[in-house]
């Protein structure tokens, strides 16, 4: 499965980075107070160029002084009208320019701004720790190899709010890559025994309880829908359910509104039908495999917790 960079903060602003990316609004200096001189200078250096405006999309890119960083500074337009939306496109951008130029260790600069301190420090981590994702399994030569750390150089005053989310963000990137590892996978070969296999592999190194329902316990269920389905397949359907808890203790529910502990015993999450809401989205996962449907359970929404990958 697709392993994600590692995340780590700079050292008192001396990020050990091939290519320091370093974000800039338009009409502000960028801040770089923090930073090591010869960086400081790269990226004034820049700004100060003729027809740098700090508009989005607008880049330059100066040698850093020290052999082999590059410094590029990248417009991130008025700062009024930065959101999350926008900063998440623009570290996706920089992931990339970073990708595609062969470079294994990447540095973000943040400017100081409420879509960068205080409560939006674990949204910026999960991003950024996300980046680099590809699903590249079936390339023969992926291109120029694989983003393998960034280095992040919060606001000034914010290194202890990225320093708290920095395992939370780790923890949460690794289960949202290996879900999409799960979803790219080709039918062919995600048939419903490997991704009972996956699961158990999850439930094993995760203490889960799993629980499978083959073809004789479905039909002994009256469950015809998944039997109808799978019936066209030389793979019998199947359904799982993995489950944190015991019988009339509270159950665990990882990634809920506020994380935690569920208040709702584990015999609540019982088997449930599955119903596809309108639009294609639904709260249950489930997956269409060569004719065959995996169903999970549906209790995502009453738990609080989101699906949303």
């Amino acid at each position: 499965m697709m392993e994600i960079p590692s995340l780590v903060l700079a050292d008192g602003g001396r990020a050990d980075a091939e290519l320091l990316a370093v974000g800039c609004f338009q009409g502000a200096a960028p801040e770089v107070e923090a930073l090591p001189e010869e960086v400081r200078r790269a990226a004034l250096g820049i700004a100060a160029r003729p027809g740098w405006k700090g508009r989005e999309e607008q880049v330059g890119q100066a040698d850093a002084g020290t052999p082999g960083q590059v410094v590029a500074l990248y417009g991130l337009g008025a700062a009024g009208e930065l959101s999350f939306a926008k900063l998440a496109r623009w570290l996706g951008r920089v992931a990339e320019d970073a990708r595609t130029g062969g470079v294994r260790r990447l540095g973000v600069v943040l400017p100081r701004h409420a879509e960068t301190t205080g409560a939006a420090a674990p949204r910026i981590c999960r991003a950024l720790a996300l980046c680099g994702y590809r699903f590249e399994r079936y390339r023969s030569e992926p291109d120029n190899g694989r983003l393998e750390a960034v280095v992040l150089v919060p606001p000034a005053g914010a290194e202890a709010d990225y320093r708290a989310g920095l395992d939370t963000a780790a923890r949460v990137a690794s289960a949202v890559a290996y879900a999409r590892d799960l979803a790219n996978t080709p039918g062919n070969e995600a048939t419903p025994a490997w991704i009972e296999a996956r699961a158990r592999e999850l439930a094993a190194s995760h203490g889960l309880a799993l629980t499978v329902l083959d073809a004789a316990e479905l039909a002994r269920r009256g469950m015809g829908g998944l039997l109808a389905v799978g019936g066209g397949s030389e793979h019998p359907p199947r359904l799982l359910r993995l489950s944190l808890g015991t019988l009339g203790a509270p159950a665990e529910s990882g990634g809920g509104r506020g994380g935690g502990r569920s208040p709702r015993p584990a015999a609540e999450f019982r088997w449930l039908p599955h119903r596809p809401s309108p639009g294609g989205n639904s709260t249950s996962a489930q997956r269409t495999t060569r004719g065959s449907r995996i169903s999970a359970v549906r209790w995502m929404r009453t738990c609080g917790c989101s699906s949303r990958v």
